[in-house]
């Protein structure tokens, strides 16, 4: 028999699996008295064939080898249409076994479709909140901003009349603005990292850390907080210093 990792580590953790032998369950009243021992050839992955979150401990025996077993799923590779070979299977089904039932025949495809649609779902639902939030935190950035470059309009004029260039201004308005980002970017990061082991259980075939994706969300985020900055830099670079001083 082949046996799935998980069992394999539980029926014999730290050993070799290969050649151990393991006594079959569900063996029928009938052959209970000399009961089929079978050798461990392999060990595989643990399937999810049940569900994303129904892993069990799982063993695949040769049909030769398991004749009272029942045949209960039937699985065919076809190189075009699978369902365009319903009828024949069928037929050839029949022709092998006259008492046979073939029902409920549809592809693997639906089958897995149906499976993850939940979780589908749910991605989707995370992804137009994350969006939301993204721009919600570009909007945050822009308003911060454009709020302190009004209520710095006349430290900017000053700036500005006692001979400080433009760029300096510049320099000034959009570092802050990059240095609030960054702080957001260092604290999403870290809360990200935490909530990540939160949400192991959601994650199948990832791993909890993904810098690829970790750094594309921040240069992401770093290009939000550009474009949010772009405006009210803008606005603090053409200040007229005459027009803010008198006004004070």
């Amino acid at each position: 028999m082949i046996v799935s990792d998980g069992l394999a580590r539980r029926l014999w953790p730290g050993q070799d699996p290969i050649g151990k032998r393991l006594l079959r369950p569900a063996i029928p009243p009938e052959v209970q008295a000399q009961p089929p021992w079978s050798t461990v050839v392999g060990v595989v992955e643990d399937a999810r064939y049940r569900g994303l979150m129904d892993v069990r401990f799982d063993l695949y025996v040769p049909y030769q080898q398991n004749p009272y077993d029942l045949v209960k799923h039937l699985m065919v590779r076809t190189a075009g249409d699978p369902t365009a070979l319903t009828s024949l299977i069928r037929a050839e089904a029949r022709r092998l076994e006259p008492t046979s039932l073939v029902e409920n025949a549809t592809t693997m495809t639906s089958i897995v479709d149906t499976a993850v649609a939940p979780w589908r779902f749910g991605a989707l639902t995370i992804g137009i909140l994350s969006a939301l939030a993204l721009a919600l935190a570009m909007l945050g950035v822009y308003g911060t901003v454009s709020q302190s470059v009004v209520e710095r309009n006349k430290e900017i004029a000053v700036r500005i009349a006692l001979g400080g260039l433009r760029r300096h201004v510049l320099s000034l308005v959009f570092g802050e603005g990059m240095m609030m980002a960054a702080a957001g970017i260092v604290v999403g990061l870290a809360t990200a990292l935490a909530l990540g082991r939160v949400a192991s259980g959601l994650l199948f075939g990832v791993s909890l850390v993904e810098p690829t994706v970790l750094v594309a969300i921040t240069a992401l985020f770093a290009l939000v907080t550009v474009l949010a900055l772009a405006v009210p830099t803008w606005r603090a670079t053409t200040v007229d210093p005459a027009m803010v001083l008198r006004q004070e």
